[in-house]
């Protein structure tokens, strides 16, 4: 119950002051180790994915590939109808302002 109390009240904090708790609190685990215990499956699949891409692993395409695949719609590229919109999205904006670029990790993780 005191957890649920904390909650509420920290709920109840205006907007500034929960920001500056939220960032007291990423300040407090910052190059800590998160724990966390996979399941067997999850392990299976984990090594799986690994050896996957040990044996095979993924091709990378020059920008112009990309810039055609999303244009032409192709196939090809394993990823989400939502990915490949957003990828179409930011390939519009990018070509309006060329520094609004991503990296692949802001990209995926969109």
């Amino acid at each position: 119950m005191v957890r649920q109390e904390l909650k509420d009240e920290i709920l109840g904090l205006p907007f500034e002051d929960r920001m500056d708790l939220m960032e007291d609190l990423r300040q407090s685990i910052e190059g800590e180790e998160p724990y966390f215990e996979l399941t067997p499956e999850q392990k299976k699949e984990l090594k799986r994915r690994i050896e996957e891409c040990e044996t095979n692993p993924p091709k990378p395409i020059s920008w112009d590939e990309f810039v055609s695949w999303i244009r032409n719609d192709e196939q090809g590229l394993d990823i989400t109808p939502e990915q490949r919109k957003e990828a179409a999205r930011r390939l519009a904006e990018y070509e309006k302002n060329p520094a609004s670029a991503c990296t692949w990790e802001e990209f995926s993780t969109a």
